[in-house]
């Protein structure tokens, strides 16, 4: 099975494959660093959402793809009912659990978000595998049972998140293949692409990717 992965800002992946489309966590960022209108988007088939934080999940970009694609919108259960309240109706896929509605299957994974700087209580979160190949875990932790995968889009900033914990989780997973996700070089996200370009694990290729850019890949399934 032949993929095209794009990277867009902060942690936003869009997943294609056969003329369909799986959009991940389409934040806020998107518009304002990438200047991607909702009308700038292709035909999406799937929207994954980890948490409800704004730099993951913008509700009118979503609003806009439901009415444009009536495309499927899944994420956790708190998230599922903050949506609910824009007017998004979002299926809840717990840890464990399997979506195959759409041409994607997706295994939902359990996550554990960081510590808030504010103190704010911390968001419930679920990581996405998506055709057994694609993990995204949001914004989580490194946390004991973390699965395997080919793929990863490994945080590398954020709440708990910095360059080494972003290599234990790499180690942990062993993907065949590492993109560096959750960084934006602005007052929120601070790390320079030099530095994340120094990240490496033995045995795992690391790609940064700019916003926008793609690669292609293969994949047995």
């Amino acid at each position: 099975m032949n993929f095209t992965i794009t990277k867009y800002a902060q942690s936003c992946i869009l997943i294609e494959k056969d003329g369909t489309r799986c959009l991940i966590d389409p934040g806020r960022y998107v518009e304002e660093m990438d200047g991607m209108s909702p009308a700038d988007w292709p035909h999406i088939d799937l929207i994954l959402v980890t948490h409800e934080h704004a730099d993951h999940v913008d509700s009118a970009l979503v609003r806009f793809l439901i009415d444009r694609d009536h495309c499927a919108v899944v994420t956790n259960a708190s998230c599922a009912e903050v949506l609910k309240k824009d007017g998004i109706d979002a299926k809840a896929l717990s840890p464990g659990a399997h979506h195959h509605e759409t041409p994607f299957n997706v295994l939902g994974v359990a996550q554990t978000h960081g510590d808030l700087p504010s103190g704010d209580p911390k968001p419930e979160v679920v990581g996405f595998i998506v055709d057994h190949t694609f993990y995204t875990p949001g914004d989580s932790l490194v946390i004991p049972d973390m699965p395997h995968a080919d793929v990863l889009f490994v945080p590398v900033a954020g709440p708990q998140m910095n360059l080494y914990t972003a290599r234990e989780m790499i180690g942990m997973v062993k993907p065949k293949i590492a993109i560096p996700v959750h960084y934006a070089n602005t007052a929120h996200y601070p790390i320079k692409i030099e530095d994340i370009k120094t990240l490496k694990v033995t045995g795992v290729e690391m790609r940064v990717l700019a916003d926008k850019e793609s690669i292609w890949m293969s994949v047995k399934m």
